[in-house]
């Protein structure tokens, strides 16, 4: 059976399109007025798309009452390459995915290998290059100069820097 992309976390979720299904894993209701009309927090959520989005990157559901029903993707459930998040203001944007790679880290969805990968790849703004470009360094001497049950409390320490050098907040 054909899915859906999620409007809200991106992930093909979804058994209609604009039927007011719930997304599994950020608990969206798929509204299709919502989706016209994102900055608009009118319509079967109580928050807007955007701002649902924002949630989702923070603490793993669209809204706080929906934690206690969201799931995280399986290993085969991919974003779709073709969604993108709704442009609230451009810091927010671009910082978008360093937001939601430093969250699957602190998950333990991803490795540190993965976690530095990521960083390289993605597209930070002008202003904030060295510090990325940094923690990437920090992590890559982790994993090759400390010892295996320190790093990942040594990589979480590069994160939680990192965070509070680009005023980016992550709860898990």
């Amino acid at each position: 059976m054909q899915k859906y992309t999620c409007p809200c976390c991106g992930y093909k979720t979804l058994e209609s399109d604009g039927h007011f299904d719930i997304c599994e894993i950020c608990f969206w209701e798929d509204d299709p007025y919502q989706e016209f009309k994102p900055y608009d927090g009118y319509g079967a959520n109580h928050v807007s798309l955007a701002e649902a989005q924002n949630n989702y990157i923070t603490f793993g559901a669209c809204d706080k009452n929906g934690i206690d029903n969201v799931r995280k993707p399986t290993h085969d459930e991919k974003r779709d390459a073709n969604w993108k998040p709704v442009k609230e203001d451009v810091r927010a944007d671009n910082l978008f995915e360093l937001k939601l790679t430093c969250r699957k880290f602190k998950q333990g969805i991803y490795s540190i290998v993965e976690l530095g990968r990521s960083l390289a790849w993605i597209d930070v703004p002008n202003e904030f290059v060295h510090i990325v470009k940094d923690a990437e360094n920090q992590l890559e001497m982790i994993r090759f100069c400390s010892s295996d049950y320190k790093q990942q409390e040594e990589a979480d320490e590069v994160v939680k820097r990192l965070q509070e050098q680009l005023n980016i907040e992550i709860e898990d």
